[in-house]
């Protein structure tokens, strides 16, 4: 199973990313925000206002959620952060979720084909604030010769 074809291994993890996606998308707006979607979506209302981003080494991470966030906010029709929503803050983090499982299709050759699955599995359920953080992580490691 180690020598899966490449087309077959790419249609095993595109699977397992739209099962994420599923599992992920349905009622994204139904549950309370938590601290991080809550800091996510007031820094996202602050940068819908026209203020600047502000690195705070001590106390946030890095700018990319937020500035990936700002166009989508906009697109759907926010302008400030009332006009935020559970759906709006977490749409950009459920995407990289799923982005992130196709990243380990791309490592599979040198970790293994079963390695690889069960960490793109265990990825399907959703770790509030980590998809971002795995996304450029999985990214910086991916070998990039082509499979």
């Amino acid at each position: 199973m180690a020598n899966l074809p490449p087309k077959l291994r790419w249609a095993v993890f595109i699977g397992i990313a739209l099962l994420a996606l599923a599992v992920r998308l349905p009622r994204l707006g139904e549950r309370p925000m938590h601290t991080d979607e809550a800091v996510n979506a007031y820094i996202t209302g602050q940068l819908l206002a026209g203020d600047k981003y502000h690195y705070d080494p001590q106390d946030r991470h890095g700018p990319a959620l937020y500035l990936a966030a700002l166009p989508v906010a906009r697109s759907m029709g926010a302008r400030n952060f009332p006009e935020l929503s559970e759906v709006i803050v977490r749409l950009v983090p459920v995407v990289w979720g799923a982005l992130t499982i196709l990243l380990f299709a791309a490592v599979a050759t040198q970790s293994g084909f079963l390695t690889a699955a069960s960490a793109a599995l265990v990825n399907a359920k959703p770790y509030p604030g980590a998809a971002t953080a795995a996304a450029f992580t999985r990214g910086s490691c991916a070998n990039t010769r082509p499979i």
